[in-house]
C-alpha cells in the first residue's frame, strides 16, 4: 500500500503543536495518522526544521545485490544473443553462461549469487 505524502505545512503544524488539547481531532482534520503526528513532533524536537524534510527510504545496504562485474557479463551476453538472433531471456542467458563455464553459474542456478 502506498504511503500518503504529508505536506510540509501539516508537518510543521504537527511538529510545533506542543499544546494541543486533542491530538486525535487535529490528526483527523489534517488527515494524518497519530503515528505520523508524533513522528514529526519528535523529529522537530531533535533536529529542528531539517527533521521535517523528506527522507530517502532506500536501504543503506543491499547485501543481495548483484555485483557490477556480473551485471556487465550478463549485459554483454544478452547483446551477443541478440546479435546471433537467439532467445535472450533470463533462462537463456544463464544457460549460455553455464555452458561457457561462468564460475559463478556452475554453483547456483542464478548468476550473481555466490
Amino acid at each position: 500500500m502506498a504511503q500518503k505524502v504529508t505536506a510540509m505545512d501539516i508537518r510543521m503544524a504537527a511538529a510545533v503543536a506542543g499544546q494541543l488539547d486533542n491530538v486525535a481531532a487535529f490528526c483527523r482534520d489534517e488527515r494524518i495518522s497519530r503515528q505520523t503526528f508524533y513522528k514529526y513532533r519528535r523529529r522537530f524536537r531533535e533536529e529542528g526544521i531539517d527533521g521535517l524534510r523528506d527522507r530517502s527510504r532506500r536501504p543503506s545496504t543491499s547485501p543481495g545485490q548483484t555485483s557490477p562485474e556480473i551485471e556487465d557479463i550478463v549485459v554483454r551476453r544478452r547483446k551477443q544473443l541478440i546479435e546471433q538472433g537467439r532467445d535472450h531471456g533470463a533462462q537463456s542467458i544463464v544457460w549460455s553462461l553455464q555452458r561457457d563455464g561462468c564460475p559463478r553459474c556452475r554453483r547456483r542456478r542464478r548468476c550473481g549469487r555466490s
